[in-house]
């Protein structure tokens, strides 16, 4: 009998709920072993996966599977995700802001990709040095001189 995706998620929240000390690499081949022989991880994984690291207070592995949702093409459950962060008190950062943008211009999204950076100033979330450098990569990709010029 192979595992289900039930299965799954139930070893990764018992894993999580063991100890503070989870073995994230345990985790990661966890997932591997869903991605390479099935059942493949769904919205409910990474949820599991998120809220575990961010119990943990492991925000960096957070924004790892952050990512992955985002390559997974789960972006409705990322943005669902943020919004219930931001409505229980938790603040994006910088780099929360950035993969997403990058994720948004990568996937063709360019309006909506610049939305999110003027959604993330009307915040009060400084863009960095690599915001700026993802953007500009983008607008030079688009041909978009006048605008790089202005953003400098």
């Amino acid at each position: 009998m192979f595992p289900t995706i039930l299965n799954y998620n139930g070893g990764c929240s018992v894993m999580l709920s063991q100890s503070k000390n989870a073995c994230w690499q345990e985790l990661v081949e966890m997932y591997t072993r869903m991605k390479r022989f099935g059942p493949p991880p769904v919205a409910s994984t990474f949820n599991t996966l998120l809220n575990g690291m961010l119990l943990l207070g492991n925000l960096l592995d957070g924004l790892l599977i952050f990512e992955l949702m985002l390559r997974e093409g789960l972006q409705d459950n990322v943005f669902q995700w943020l919004d219930f962060m931001q409505s229980n008190g938790c603040k994006p950062n910088v780099i929360m802001y950035t993969i997403i943008v990058k994720f948004l211009f990568d996937n063709g999204k360019f309006e909506e990709a610049m939305d999110f950076v003027n959604k993330m100033e009307r915040e009060g979330c400084n863009l960095d040095l690599f915001t700026y450098n993802v953007i500009l990569r983008e607008l030079f990709h688009r041909d978009r001189l006048d605008d790089i010029s202005e953003l400098i």
